[in-house]
C-alpha cells in the first residue's frame, strides 16, 4: 500500500492530505522519496519516525471531534515533537484531545492531568 492510500484510508481529500502533511512538515520529506506519495508505506526509506507522524497524520486528515492519542511523541525528533505539539494546540480549542503519555512535554500541553496507577485513578490536576 503507497502512503497516499494509507491516507486516503480515513479521508479521500487528497486537498486534506496534503494540507496536513505540510503544517507536519513531512510533505517534502514524502516528495523526495523514491516515488513520492506512491512509495509503498513498508518501503525501507519510510523509516520508523515517518512511519509515526504518518499515523498522526491520518487522525489529523480525518479530524473527529475527539482525538484519542497513546505515547504520540516518544518516538519523535525535537523537531517532529514541537510540530505536534504545535498543531495538537491549535486543536485544542474546538476538539477534545485525549493523550497516553509519560513525556513532561504532553503534560504541559495538557489542561488537565489525570495520573493513574495500577487501573487506579490516584489524581486529577487541572491547569
Amino acid at each position: 500500500m503507497s502512503i497516499i492510500d494509507n491516507l486516503r484510508l480515513v479521508e479521500n481529500d487528497e486537498f486534506s492530505i496534503y494540507t496536513v502533511c505540510k503544517a507536519m512538515k513531512i510533505d517534502e520529506i514524502i516528495s523526495n522519496l523514491p516515488k513520492g506519495y506512491e512509495t509503498s508505506i513498508n518501503a525501507r526509506e519510510v523509516n520508523t519516525e515517518l512511519r509515526q507522524m504518518l499515523g498522526i497524520a491520518r487522525v489529523l486528515v480525518k479530524n473527529p471531534e475527539i482525538m484519542l492519542f497513546d505515547e504520540i511523541i516518544d518516538t519523535l525528533d525535537d523537531d517532529n515533537k514541537e510540530t505536534i505539539l504545535h498543531l495538537l494546540n491549535q486543536l485544542k480549542s474546538n476538539h477534545t484531545i485525549l493523550i497516553i503519555s509519560r513525556s513532561n512535554d504532553m503534560i504541559d500541553f495538557a489542561d488537565k492531568v489525570i495520573t493513574m496507577e495500577r487501573n487506579t485513578i490516584k489524581s486529577i490536576k487541572e491547569k
